[in-house]
């Protein structure tokens, strides 16, 4: 039963979107952890277990798909949708553009992912409108932060590139997977620097790895790297 609280008036929340794949929560600690952390950060006074997890994706026979945990004061929801993400996207690949509206990197909340999210939705939606697949957000420095639900990343010469999180972004759990396993440079990135780099992709959990093809007006025609570390995260899965 759903109860009006603080989540629902001013979303003072927290979420998280895991990959369920052969009835298993990937990166289930990671995500818990960071959930929990935003909890006590909004003053929630809730803790979600990964056991919770498990015994809710094992009861409702969920094997495959996209899980979401929203949790309030008074509210924790699990909800389930299928996986968007086809194999003819990733064949295809994604066209960015940058948002028209900026990225706060002072505010707290960016560092959290909170049931505030409608600035994201909106920049995303913005950027379907225009026939791009995802928005990407700078700073108010006209630094280059994250994607509206996604992480960056560029490839130089075999070498990766990523935002400093201190750009103003949400540290994501694939990101971070990413960044503890690759020789990957955090830094900043300006919109001036797009062109000089030979690959570029963005993530997330449920995404995994998606080549970009476009970013603004700068077209990436190649994706070698870009494919082996989506080869390393197929083989993480099994799959």
């Amino acid at each position: 039963m759903f109860e009006m609280d603080e989540g629902y008036y001013y979303g003072i929340g927290a979420f998280e979107t895991i990959l369920v794949k052969d009835g298993k929560p990937v990166f289930i600690m990671e995500h818990i952890q960071r959930l929990n952390i935003a909890l006590e950060y909004l003053q929630i006074n809730k803790k979600i277990t990964p056991d919770e997890v498990r015994e809710f994706l094992s009861i409702n026979k969920i094997v495959e798909g996209v899980l979401k945990i929203s949790v309030s004061e008074k509210n924790t929801n699990y909800t389930t949708r299928k996986n968007p993400y086809t194999i003819d996207k990733y064949q295809k690949g994604f066209q960015l553009t940058l948002s028209s509206f900026r990225r706060n990197e002072t505010s707290p909340l960016t560092y959290h992912k909170t049931l505030n999210y409608a600035e994201n939705i909106i920049a995303r939606q913005e950027a379907i409108q225009r026939n791009y697949d995802e928005a990407l957000f700078l700073n108010t420095k006209g630094e280059i932060c994250e994607g509206s639900c996604s992480n960056i990343f560029f490839v130089k010469e075999g070498q990766l590139f990523t935002p400093s999180i201190s750009c103003g972004l949400l540290p994501g759990i694939f990101r971070n997977h990413i960044c503890a396993n690759e020789n990957v440079v955090e830094c900043i990135i300006t919109k001036d620097d797009i062109k000089k780099f030979d690959e570029c992709f963005i993530t997330n959990s449920i995404l995994g790895v998606m080549k970009v093809i476009k970013l603004g007006d700068c077209d990436y025609h190649s994706d070698t790297y870009t494919e082996a570390i989506r080869n390393k995260y197929k083989a993480y899965l099994g799959t």
